[in-house]
């Protein structure tokens, strides 16, 4: 709205005239909420866009809860979904730090520098020939295939994880090329294009019958193989088509239920996903966008969206989003780095990276190779270890740009303050 903003879900006020308003409302329509800064008026508005009822049927507009207290809101919309004894994961991703350039031998490098602390090792994009084609590993990369990779994985008692984009495929990949049929197109006839990545990538028709027992048999080579968590990412290609007589909530969480379909005893952690869809159906969530190498990204990104590739913002969105984390699932805050090749955070920056995702996540995960660390990194990090198993957040309030947070370790009650303009702990 004209000088306000708008949310989805759910929204928060601390302090002194703190609220919360959390939606219940997650199997049918999601919740709008439009907050005007100068006066403080609330607006709610539910998407039912392109639903239809038939005489006699029923559905669900809204069901939300409003509360002028935020405690006792918050309180009220954990209960509905019960606290959860979730797993947390301490693991390695090959993503940021080689991105697509990956092969046999890299991994298997870099999980020979794991030590016994770790419980996951997952190979991220780069892999596959192309985005969509998930069958086809890359010969070039790994002249084995995956399998050797899982099994030394499992030699070390880590999970095994695996990256894929189930939704979607790049306009080179043979799925596109051979099966556009299972693609959804628009009204005008064309296809919806869910971004400029790769070669450009497009939305499968998730209606279509082939296409969904496409996505399970492609999910289920990856669980035969031995592969015990999946990343599945881009799963907002699920929202941006127009499918009739599905409002975006209920096509999103029927999407998200045919990965849980396919995937019933894996762990699975969501990613590109509408948060409140996702309660209940996948273990761990991303919670924000993805870390930049740079603090907050290249310049010409910056006017983007809240949800670009920006450290800055995914750190804030680490701390403000931290309330579903145990509830609705784990939450992922995505990953630190402390190496000081190929990055260009400061070393600042990078102590607060891992100092806020070890408080506030239920997964810490790495790009880095552990074994060139310097006793001084080696030390860093299992202090930021510590934090992640044994502290518990117990206030977080924003002041300007300041984020005061204090937490309970050891019985004992510390504080630290994070400066969201600048990356750092001051």
């Amino acid at each position: 709205p004209s000088g306000g903003r708008s949310d989805l879900d759910v929204f928060y006020k601390t302090g002194e005239n703190g609220l919360f308003i959390g939606s219940m409302n997650y199997n049918n329509a999601y919740l709008i909420i439009e907050v005007e800064r100068k006066s403080g008026a609330i607006t709610l508005k539910s998407d039912i866009k392109r639903k239809y009822l038939k005489a006699g049927e029923s559905f669900t507009v809204c069901d939300y809860i409003y509360n002028n207290d935020y405690k006792a809101g918050l309180i009220d919309f954990q209960k509905h979904f019960g606290e959860k004894n979730i797993k947390k994961i301490f693991g390695y991703t090959s993503w940021y730090n080689y991105y697509q350039d990956i092969n046999e031998e890299i991994l298997l490098r870099d999980l020979a520098g794991l030590d016994d602390r770790f419980n996951l090792f997952q190979i991220d994009d780069g892999y596959e020939t192309f985005v969509g084609d998930w069958l086809s590993v890359s010969k070039e990369k790994f002249p084995n295939g995956l399998s050797p990779i899982v099994q030394a994985v499992h030699k070390k008692g880590y999970l095994a994880g695996i990256w894929l984009a189930p939704f979607v495929a790049e306009e080179k990949s043979r799925l596109f090329e051979e099966k556009k049929e299972w693609f959804k197109r628009d009204k005008n006839g064309e296809f919806i294009k869910c971004g400029s990545n790769w070669s450009g990538f497009y939305a499968l028709d998730l209606e279509n019958r082939e296409a969904r027992e496409y996505i399970k048999g492609c999910l289920k080579v990856y669980a035969d193989m031995g592969f015990d968590f999946f990343k599945l990412d881009f799963l907002y290609a699920a929202n941006l088509p127009d499918y009739e007589n599905k409002t975006r909530c209920e096509a999103a969480r029927d999407a998200y239920s045919l990965l849980r379909e396919a995937l019933p005893d894996k762990l699975i952690l969501g990613c590109g996903a509408t948060l409140i869809n996702c309660a209940n159906l996948f273990d761990y969530l991303r919670i924000g966008p993805d870390v930049s190498l740079k603090f907050d990204d290249v310049f010409y990104m910056r006017p983007m969206h809240r949800e670009r590739i920006s450290t800055k913002v995914t750190l804030q969105n680490t701390v403000f989003r931290h309330f579903t984390d145990n509830y609705l699932f784990g939450n992922d805050p995505d990953v630190f780095l402390l190496r000081d090749d190929n990055i260009s955070l400061s070393p600042a920056q990078r102590k607060a990276l891992i100092t806020l995702n070890s408080l506030f996540g239920s997964v810490m995960m790495t790009s880095d190779n552990i074994a060139e660390y310097s006793a001084e990194k080696k030390a860093e990090l299992t202090a930021a270890l510590d934090l992640f198993q044994n502290a518990k957040v117990t206030e977080y309030r924003k002041n300007g740009k300041v984020i005061t947070i204090n937490y309970l370790l050891d019985n004992e009650t510390k504080q630290i303050k994070y400066h969201t303009g600048k990356g750092v702990l001051i």
